[in-house]
């Protein structure tokens, strides 16, 4: 018709206007209408509904319901002041505890189980917490089973670090009293007397003692609740626990 000059200019021009107007209120009404389904951008468990349909939303503030993701899963710790310095001091270990080294982070289950799999390093925190004093570790998990959950606590054991020459004990042997920690020593003559002790690190059943023993001291391991300082003793090997009270040299070991 315009073409025919049947209809003016200006009538066309206000029909497009018009047209698209109805076009952008289509648009918006189909884009209200899929913003009332949420969609989650990431893969996760849903927890608890905080709204329910019907409830008034206010805004973006308003908590509808939240994802925890569950594989992988991140496992945080914090390492003590004295273990960071000690980390620091010894170059092999400073290079363990960054991320993506070969460190293995081995997660210890509340029921005392060993997850089957090992963690990577992933992070570390760049600053100390002022709060704590100590620093942030974060392993990465791969969590297939579900073994572990959101807001889980569990015991970290890190594999890869080593220590030359250095002592180690039973733990059951290292007895605290009053603040302190001590063992029980065969001196010569087979009395018995303590020698405190300063323990270091741990790995499996067994303590490093950093301080308080020297190599050929002879220990007592079990029955200590049998001794007491001056009493005389009669040593047996460890591998022999049938006569008590029993002593054993501190060995060397490599952690």
């Amino acid at each position: 018709m315009l073409a025919q000059n049947a209809v003016a200019q200006q009538d066309v021009d206000n029909a497009r206007s018009e047209y698209a107007a109805a076009q952008a209120s289509v648009d918006q009404a189909k884009k209200d209408l899929d913003d009332t389904e949420v969609r989650a951008e990431i893969e996760g468990r849903v927890g608890r509904t905080q709204l329910e349909v019907g409830a008034r939303v206010t805004g973006p503030a308003d908590l509808l319901n939240t994802i925890d993701r569950v594989d992988p899963v991140y496992v945080t710790f914090r390492p003590s002041s004295q273990q960071l310095l000690s980390w620091q001091q010894q170059p092999r270990a400073r290079a363990l505890a960054r991320p993506g080294s070969p460190l293995e982070v081995r997660v210890v289950l509340p029921d005392g189980s060993t997850l089957p799999r090992a963690g990577r390093l992933e992070y570390v925190a760049p600053v100390l917490d002022p709060a704590t004093g100590t620093q942030e570790f974060r392993a990465i998990f791969r969590n297939s089973e579900r073994l572990l959950m959101p807001g889980q606590f569990v015991r970290v054991r890190l594999v890869g670090f080593a220590r030359d020459s250095a002592l180690v004990v039973p733990q059951r042997a290292v007895q605290t009293s009053l603040g302190r920690q001590f063992v029980y020593v065969v001196a010569p003559g087979d009395t018995v007397v303590t020698r405190d002790v300063q323990p270091g690190p741990w790995t499996g059943d067994r303590w490093i003692i950093d301080k308080g023993l020297v190599p050929g001291d002879r220990m007592i391991v079990d029955a200590v609740q049998k001794v007491a300082p001056g009493r005389p003793v009669r040593p047996t090997p460890l591998g022999d626990t049938t006569i008590a009270p029993v002593a054993t040299p501190a060995p060397r070991a490599r952690r």
